[in-house]
């Protein structure tokens, strides 16, 4: 049964794993041996742009109920600000399209079939990303106003 499962993860992973890779953003890898050429985010004073808005609200929308507010972590799951200090967006997609598991023990379920997660995985990432660097307070952000 656990083999079943495992199988259509990796089934999943395959075939996201090439849509990942078409849509990733232009800050996912840069020229220079994979390293992120721009910043994933817009966020000036305090205030985000609208992509990295729409991530805060994608995230406590449906990924802080485990990841605790802000991407602080809880005793379910790690904190994000933490993990996305070293993490890029390619495995920051792949792991939250294919989900995380050990044998019997289901870690981070699979969020590459959700609507309201995986269409918005950049702004999601541009979110976390500015919480990781320091740059974004914790809490609801301003928004810039759109020139």
């Amino acid at each position: 049964m656990s083999c079943v499962k495992n199988m259509r993860q990796w089934r999943l992973v395959l075939l996201i794993l090439p849509v990942v890779m078409f849509l990733a953003p232009p800050f996912a890898s840069g020229a220079d041996g994979g390293q992120e050429s721009e910043l994933p985010y817009k966020v000036i004073e305090g205030k985000t742009g609208a992509a990295t808005f729409d991530g805060y609200r994608r995230f406590h929308k449906v990924c802080h109920i485990c990841h605790g507010e802000d991407g602080m972590g809880t005793p379910y799951a790690p904190a994000l600000v933490d993990s996305l200090k070293e993490m890029d967006y390619d495995s920051f997609a792949v792991i939250v399209a294919s989900g995380l598991s050990q044998p019997n023990r289901n870690i981070m379920p699979a969020f590459g079939e959700n609507t309201e997660i995986f269409p918005h995985l950049s702004n999601i990432y541009a979110y976390l990303r500015a919480r990781a660097d320091g740059v974004l307070a914790p809490g609801r952000p301003s928004r810039l106003i759109p020139e």
